[in-house]
């Protein structure tokens, strides 16, 4: 199983992938919207950060999906590392691969591109599935 990491919101996902139901998606600006916990807050930000754990620990044991879908607008490098060390560490995880999805025109991730196994760039005309969508080699972006 892989872990897909994007910054897109759900919805575009939707009207790019048609297979979206065979994954797991964690969509972190949905869950704090809908929480309505104050990131800024320290005590906020524990009970966050546990949700936020106990989803990514459901998702890397489960035999059900195909992957995660890791949603959360403000990706950076921490996050990154953070979400990734998570699914790893975790008994009984079947996450085998770190991939980005990004958009080929605009590429919102390409400073992380370093931090994954693959690159997934969007299909450009019609709803695709993710899993037949191309993988691009990371050396491509860095060398």
């Amino acid at each position: 199983m892989n872990i897909y990491f994007t910054v897109e919101p759900c919805k575009r996902l939707k009207n790019l992938f048609s297979n979206l139901s065979s994954y797991y998606i964690i969509d972190v600006d949905s869950i704090l919207e809908e929480s309505g916990l104050d990131v800024n807050k320290k005590s906020h930000q524990f009970l966050i950060n546990n949700e936020l754990e106990r989803l990514l620990t459901s998702g890397a044991k489960s035999k059900r999906y195909l992957g995660i879908i890791y949603i959360n607008k403000k990706m950076n490098y921490d996050t990154i590392s953070s979400v990734k060390e998570t699914v790893i560490n975790i008994d009984g995880s079947t996450v085998e691969n770190c991939v980005v999805l990004d958009d080929c025109d605009v590429q919102k991730l390409s400073d992380y591109y370093i931090m994954f196994d693959e690159v997934i760039f969007f299909p450009a005309i019609n709803k695709a599935k993710i899993i037949k969508c191309v993988p691009q080699n990371i050396t491509k972006f860095i060398g």
